[in-house]
């Protein structure tokens, strides 16, 4: 794995892990070329073994940018642990900063890592949808973090290299969920002071595969990254205590769980089948229609609660896979 191009002196390292968003790329590094008050940093690509055209396009881009910039890439695709393992461990200088493929940092966002990370060891920062973004499908996925987050997620993240040099980085048993929770926790729990910056802004993209059927499709292969939370609740118990009634990821896993088996029990039953339904299924109904509403326009919610309760069943089913797999309970 050898860099692609290496220039100037950098003072801050941004660490990318990416994998086929070939089409994002240009504009994330535009992103970061327009980057204020900070001096010649340095971004370090990791490219996890994409097979679409993100090889030749960071190649392009190492060529041309106006940025320190390096591309590394796996042998094999490894998954992002390994991918930002091998990111800041490529870097020399002691501020490290983590963003994703599918973000665009707002013009201040690096200035505010490094003014954060003066006075504690990790900072994290607030992460938005696009401005004026419209039109998403009920199954389109984004990243909003409007306070501090639990997760600790890298989409909008920096840390003092020696942080991560005490901690080893990143766990790579965590290979597609929950590396950056891990590590930001084993800090905390090492000492680590940590800051929240509202100004340290971060846009993520939102995902989506360009048919709502396909964003369905696309959401139960998304649920399968559920495997590895037990793993972060068994590495860091005391998590246990950010989750519904400590043993459900999300409060939504519960009340699917609820109607599922009530509708079972009712398919079992000729007298209060109605009744038993409506009881059971009724609270997840009012979580998905009023709390927690998927963005589908009313003339579709009678088509998309159903599929929205088959991929919130798949999430459950992932979660008690890993359950099962890593011995720690959560559903």
């Amino acid at each position: 794995m050898l860099p692609c191009a290496v220039l100037g002196a950098p003072t801050i390292s941004v660490v990318i892990a990416t994998h086929n968003r070939a089409q994002h790329l240009p504009d994330l590094v535009s992103a970061l070329e327009q980057q204020q008050g900070v001096a010649d940093p340095e971004v370090v690509f990791v490219d996890d073994c994409s097979t679409d055209a993100s090889a030749e396009v960071l190649d392009r881009l190492a060529g041309s940018s106006s940025l320190a910039l390096q591309v590394l890439r796996t042998e094999r695709n490894s998954g992002p642990a390994v991918a930002r393992n091998l990111g800041w461990r490529a870097g020399g200088v002691p501020l490290v900063a983590f963003t994703d493929d599918d973000c665009l940092p707002d013009p201040r966002w690096l200035a505010r890592i490094v003014a954060g990370l003066h006075d504690a060891d990790l900072v994290q920062g607030r992460t938005i949808a696009p401005p004026g973004a419209s039109g998403w499908g009920p199954f389109a996925r984004t990243v909003i973090i409007e306070r501090p987050s639990w997760k600790f997620e890298t989409c909008n993240i920096g840390y003092r290299r020696q942080l991560l040099e005490a901690a080893d980085g990143f766990d790579e048993r965590f290979a597609i969920l929950g590396e950056d929770c891990d590590l930001a926790w084993r800090a905390i729990e090492g000492g680590a002071k940590v800051a929240w910056d509202p100004e340290a802004i971060v846009v993520h993209r939102v995902v989506s595969c360009g048919s709502r059927l396909g964003d369905w499709l696309a959401s139960l292969r998304f649920t399968r990254r559920l495997v590895y939370a037990p793993l972060i609740v068994k590495a860091h118990p005391g998590l246990r205590r950010h989750l519904f009634m400590a043993c459900f990821y999300k409060p939504h896993h519960a009340l699917s769980l609820v109607a599922f088996t009530s509708a079972a029990a009712a398919a079992g039953r000729r007298r209060r089948r109605g009744r038993l339904l409506a009881v059971g299924t009724l609270p997840w109904l009012v979580y998905r229609v009023a709390i927690d509403p998927r963005p589908a326009p009313r003339r579709w919610l009678w088509a998309v609660l159903p599929l929205g309760l088959v991929a919130d069943l798949a999430a459950i089913a992932a979660t008690a896979e890993g359950s099962v797999r890593h011995r720690a309970l959560l559903v």
